[in-house]
């Protein structure tokens, strides 16, 4: 096997690249939608059924016929 980083597989993440972030972007909460998705992963992993209606952006209002279930 070469050592040429010209002969590296582009698909394969190389190891010898790593990003120093800085102690601002440490010190930042968590993102709140990547805990909030880690908790559905969860869910579901643990055999739940959950239905996730946090995404989306609708312009038009729900048929009733949706609101009626929903309620």
């Amino acid at each position: 096997m070469s050592n040429d980083p010209h002969d590296a597989d582009p698909s394969e993440p190389r190891q010898d690249f790593q990003v120093e972030v800085a102690s601002r972007v440490k010190r930042l909460p968590p993102y709140m939608f990547g805990q909030i998705n880690a908790m559905l992963y969860a869910k579901r992993r643990a055999g739940d059924d959950v239905i996730d209606l946090g995404m989306g952006n609708p312009s038009d209002p729900p048929q009733d016929l949706v609101v009626e279930k929903l309620t």
